[in-house]
């Protein structure tokens, strides 16, 4: 099959379980069927997660991970960008797609052959960004071809950076197999044990739910650094109804074996994990974050809450109330079909072909 575009796209560790990293193998999947795809992957050796077409060349740099201290950063930044500038000049590519402002705010100063174009794809809240990184942004982005975002919530905070900001969501990872019938006393959470992800404010809510539903039990699936952290509290807390999983990599068999989906975070662009718990048609409840409000119609597909009392109570609603659930369900898997490979590839192929 002919290949239109020879398209590199740029993560910091494709290894990882996370939803970026989903994200990324996602895109790839799909281009590879107009285009000549290959992922450069700036962490350590190994394996991708989840699953990736053969065809997608990824060449790994054993770069170290993005250091959280300031000088630590800045000396990434300087080692980090030595290695894409030798790196891209020995390819000539037609595009190339930063995955992160980490990395996308390097690319416009990378000379290269031709006239490549350089998008950045953009995965989380922009609001959470340091400061000393969205000056560096302010510079970079102007001179990229393009920005995508997931959302209009995103799309309003960064597109003054670039007239060229189109509005992308995530792809569902998966092909629609089976629906959850809703009967199983499990509520399901997906996502990395960080500081940003809320795991703590479970707490409260997971008591209450151990007091008056002691059959229903929460599974989470996930690593990430706070794991013995987070564990330990709910230990100290005895929590016996929360479980912590390792991640799956298929994840929607544990979506359709469960009941309810709940989501704690400070922080969130566009979450794919809603999106796929929608995609089996779990109700979902989360706090109030830019990707709740992108993706929960609070009343219809689930519920957006601000407090953990008011979190306990909505999920003691859905509870008691099956036929609430299974309403909720299937108005999420009519919204959450939107977001089906055909669709989104549409909308990447118009970007790429600009």
């Amino acid at each position: 099959m002919h290949r239109n575009k020879k398209i590199l796209i740029i993560i910091a560790d494709i290894t990882r379980a996370g939803g970026t990293e989903r994200a990324c193998i996602n895109l790839a999947n799909i281009l590879r069927d107009n285009h000549k795809v290959s992922i450069l992957s700036l962490g350590k050796n190994g394996m991708p997660f989840f699953e990736l077409d053969k065809d997608v060349e990824v060449t790994f740099t054993n770069l170290n991970e993005i250091p959280k201290k300031l000088k630590d950063k800045f000396q990434w930044y300087g080692k980090t960008f030595k290695f894409l500038k030798h790196f891209i000049n020995q390819s000539n590519y037609d595009v190339i797609i930063g995955e992160g402002h980490n990395i996308s705010v390097f690319l416009p100063f990378l000379k290269n052959k031709g006239n490549t174009k350089i998008i950045a794809s953009e995965h989380i809240d922009y609001n959470t960004i340091p400061s000393i990184s969205k000056k560096m942004m302010l510079l970079a982005y102007s001179k990229l071809s393009s920005i995508v975002v997931l959302s209009k919530i995103a799309y309003e905070k960064i597109h003054k950076l670039n007239k060229n900001t189109f509005i992308i969501p995530n792809i569902i990872p998966f092909e629609m197999q089976q629906l959850s019938l809703l009967e199983n006393k499990k509520i399901i959470m997906v996502g990395r044990l960080s500081k940003e992800k809320g795991y703590e404010r479970l707490v409260p809510i997971a008591k209450k739910l151990l007091t008056d539903f002691p059959d229903w039990q929460i599974n989470i699936y996930g690593n990430g650094d706070q794991v013995e952290e987070i564990s330990n509290l709910y230990k100290k807390e005895n929590l016996t109804n929360i479980t912590i999983n390792n991640p799956t990599p298929n994840i929607q068999e544990k979506y359709v074996d469960s009941s309810i989906f709940l989501i704690t975070s400070y922080s969130e662009a566009m979450p794919m994990v809603i999106i796929e718990a929608q995609y089996c048609s779990l109700p979902v409840v989360g706090f109030r974050c830019e990707g709740t409000e992108t993706l929960i119609k609070d009343g219809k597909t689930g519920f957006i809450v601000d407090t953990a009392e008011d979190f306990y109570d909505k999920l003691k609603l859905l509870i008691l109330d099956k036929n609430k659930r299974r309403e909720m369900g299937r108005c999420g898997l009519k919204d959450a079909e939107f977001y089906d490979k055909s669709n989104i590839k549409l909308l990447w192929e118009k970007v790429i072909q600009q």
